[in-house]
Formats: C-alpha cells, structure tokens, sequence
C-alpha cells in the first residue's frame, strides 16, 4: 500500500507566488499592449526642406527679418535679420526672447513647447508667430 504524502506550503510562499505570477501576467500584457501594431495617436512627422527661411515682423513701422535655419529635418537656429540697433534699444526683451528660443531647441528641440520668458510672453507670441509662418513655407507637402 501507498502511503499518503501531506505537503506542507507555507503561507508566504504562496503569497509570494502569487503576486510573482501576478505581476507575470501584467509585464506580458503592458507588452503585448505596447507592441501591438494599430493606431498611433501620435501626431505625423513634419519634414522640411534644409535651408534658410525667413518671415516678417513689423516693430515700430519697421519690417523685421526672422531667418529659420533648417538642416537635416531639424531647426538650427532661430535669428534676426537686419535687426536695427535703435529698435533693439527700443524693445529690449526682443533679444532676450531669440536667446530663450535658440536656447529651447538646444535642449528639447521641439519648437511647440518654447515656454516664455517672464514678462516676455507677448514677444515670444510675436516672434513664434513669425517662426511658424517661415516653418510653414519649408514644409514639404505630400
């Protein structure tokens, strides 16, 4: 005759499996999830032309140049041109403003998220204004 075999588990180590073959169950459903072709909610990548771009911004009965320098589907630099000294005198956060900008794409490289300087929000809207219109002239249209 056979003799019954008692097994003995103690409670920890069924707790312990459990939130293991939990925790299993999770990891390979986030990653299935992850994988999974379908829809992005992602917007589409913007490719744009490398080149110089300009766009205007009149200060004071003056019209003002800003250049967008793009490269490789990146923006380079962000500048003035022929920015006259005395209207720099006359609006001093002009300057400051492109800094913060060409700053920004340094770092983060996304020209959507330039946040403001203080006290500059309304001339970082003007020149951004400007930015997106010379940026829309360098989008390639499919």
């Amino acid at each position: 005759m056979s003799t019954p075999k008692i097994i003995i588990l103690k409670m920890k180590d069924i707790i312990y499996t459990a939130l293991f073959a939990l925790l299993g169950i999770i990891l390979i459903i986030v990653l299935i999830y992850m994988f999974m072709p379908g829809n992005s909610d992602s917007e589409p990548t913007i490719h744009y032309t490398p080149g110089i771009y300009t766009s205007s911004v009149i200060l004071n009965d003056q019209v003002v140049g800003v250049n967008v320098t793009i490269y490789d589907n990146e923006i380079q630099s962000i500048s003035f041109k022929d920015l006259d000294p005395d209207l720099s005198m006359m609006y001093p956060l002009l300057e400051e403003t492109m800094t913060n900008i060409n700053e920004h794409m340094e770092k983060k490289g996304d020209i959507k998220e330039v946040k403001p300087n203080d006290g500059a929000v309304e001339t970082t809207a003007y020149i951004m204004n400007a930015v997106n219109s010379a940026l829309t002239k360098a989008e390639i249209k499919e």
